[in-house]
Formats: C-alpha cells, structure tokens, sequence
C-alpha cells in the first residue's frame, strides 16, 4: 500500500473509531426499533424492524412483512445475498417515494432464483416498500436460517401494498414475465467488467450516469481479520437502504457511517466534497453502484476481510472508503 493510501486509512480508522465511541452524534435511537423474534407459527411470521446501527433505517412501525409459502429447498447465502444487492442495485437510484413497475430480476451468476416484485394494486408499487421489504427479508432469512424459496408479503398500516418473492425460474419466471412484460436479466456486477485476479487489489470500472466510476479495492490487516460474509453483506444491503432514500444526483457531503448491532463490521465513507468547489463530486448513484462492487469483489475473492476503497472519476478522487472489523458488539448476526 502506498504512503498516501495507509495515512487515508489510518485518518478514516481514527475517525471512524472516534464515531463508533461517541454514538450519540451519529445515531438517530428514535428509529431504531427491535426485531420481532416470535418463533414460526404455521409458516408464517410477523416482521419488524431489526436495529441495524449507528445510522438507523428508517423504517417505519406501520410497515411490516409476513413470511408464507416457505418451501424446503434451499439457495446459497451468497446467491440470496448477492441478488438481493443487485436488486438494489437497480431500484436504489430511483425517487424513493415515488413507484416503480412490477419487476422480475434474475443475476446471472445464480440463475436458478429469480426475485420478483409485485403490486397489490394495478402494476406500480411504491418503490420505498420494495427497498424496506428487500432488508427486512434478508434480515428474516438470516435471523430464522431461511434461505430457501420464500414470498414475503409487503404490508403498510395492516394493507398489503405488495409483495417480494424469492423462486425458482421454473415456477415464477415464465408466468410473471408474460403477466408483467417487466423482467430484467442482473449481470454479476462490476466483477463482469474487470474481474478480480489478485485477492489484494484490484479495479473495476463501470459507466454511472454518463460518468466513468473508478474504484480501487485493497484488503488490508496484519494479519486481516476475519470479518464474516454475513456482517459483510447486511453492512452492504443496510448501506444501500440508507442511500437510498435521497435523490440519486445529490452530492454526498457528509462521512456516510453504517455499523451493524449484532455484527461486527463496520463501513465509513468519507467524500472529498467539503474541501473542493468544483466538480466532479461523489453522487449517491456513485455510492450505490460502488456499494454493489463491493459485494461483487467480496464474492469474486471469497476473502471477508477489511477492505479500502478509493473512488475516483478521470483520475479525481471522489471518496475513501474502509469495510472495518469492529469485534465490540453485543450479538453475532
């Protein structure tokens, strides 16, 4: 690692411990709300919010998700994980309280589970119940082992709004892409563009709007400390929850913190935009497509280890990243 890429790393490691230790500046407790842990009754469950750290989602008391039509096979945790991000991947960028159509998505690497979304109403959903649904049914397969075809029902103040639905092509696929006319082929992500060949380094490039996003990921640790491909990925998917929610154009301007109660991993973001006045600026677009890398980068190595990102546009630095491991919390997830 060069000079200036270890002093980067260790300004964002004291400044991101100092956070972690001075909680209340960054933590809004009003919205962190406890999962509902209630054991499986009739296949059917009850889900609210699990407290996920330092930036609390914002998911409100009123929405909640019910668990039916639990089938015994099972899909990799990578295969419901990595899906679940590239969906988000697709529908974060959007206005967040506007809608969107009802959407099959397929990622090519897992081909045998496709996940689609669906309305209560006509053929729009609102887009925010699709990202609240999406976490909190990562989160109930993680909390219940339940990685295996599933359909969530997506409830707001006891109305089903919608639903989200994890299958296999040959039962979903077919029906709902003649139904919807609305099916999107996922490819691996930005590993398909230049994939990882040295598990310490690498590069990946990717056009974000008109704009060409360059992201340089190094592990480090001496020697890297184990940090988990669940911590890894729910730091991942409650990132991109949180991104989200503003317009996909805005600068991001603040150091962007996400921390897991329960895990052990912790990501900060720290962008260049407070001390330059011109262009380019990290976008929450930038953010959102850098965050997917990431988790095709884990996936590509296999190594869930601490790992340093630098984003950059034509060679200007938009934002350092760290994915650090964070040992001091309370329950594994």
């Amino acid at each position: 690692m060069s000079i200036s890429r270890r002093i980067t790393a260790t300004i964002l490691w004291v400044y991101l411990h100092y956070a972690l230790s001075h909680p209340v500046l960054f933590e809004n407790k009003d919205l962190s709300l406890p999962l509902s842990r209630t054991p499986l009754r009739d296949k059917m469950i009850n889900v609210t919010l699990p407290n996920p750290g330092s930036l609390a989602i914002p998911i409100p008391r009123s929405f909640v998700i019910v668990a039916q039509n639990i089938q015994a096979n099972r899909y990799s945790r990578e295969a419901c994980f990595l899906s679940t991000i590239n969906v988000l991947k697709e529908v974060a960028p959007g206005n967040f309280h506007g809608e969107m159509p009802r959407s099959i998505f397929k990622t090519q690497k897992f081909p045998n589970l496709v996940i689609s979304l669906d309305s209560a109403f006509l053929s729009l959903i609102e887009r925010r119940y699709v990202i609240w649904g999406l976490f909190l049914a990562i989160r109930y397969m993680i909390d219940f082992d339940a990685f295996q075809p599933i359909l969530f029902s997506l409830r707001w103040e006891n109305e089903e709004v919608g639903s989200i639905e994890y299958g296999p092509p040959s039962v979903m696929s077919q029906q709902l892409e003649h139904d919807f006319n609305q099916t999107k082929a996922l490819g691996p992500g930005a590993a398909s563009l230049s994939a990882p060949t040295d598990t310490t380094t690498s590069v990946m490039v990717q056009p974000v709007s008109n704009r060409h996003l360059s992201i340089h990921f190094t592990y480090f640790g001496n020697p890297p400390p184990n940090i988990g491909k669940s911590n890894v990925f729910m730091t991942i998917i409650s990132a991109l929850v949180q991104a989200a929610i503003p317009d996909a154009d805005f600068t991001v301007l603040y150091t962007f913190i996400v921390r897991l109660d329960g895990g052990n991993c912790a990501l900060m973001v720290s962008s260049e935009a407070p001390s330059r006045t011109t262009p380019p600026f990290l976008r929450y677009g930038d953010l959102i497509h850098a965050l997917a890398d990431a988790a095709n980068f884990y996936l590509g190595n296999r190594l869930y280890t601490q790992l340093h990102m630098q984003l950059t546009i034509d060679g200007v630095l938009l934002a350092s990243a760290v994915f650090l491991y964070t040992p001091n919390t309370k329950t594994p997830l």
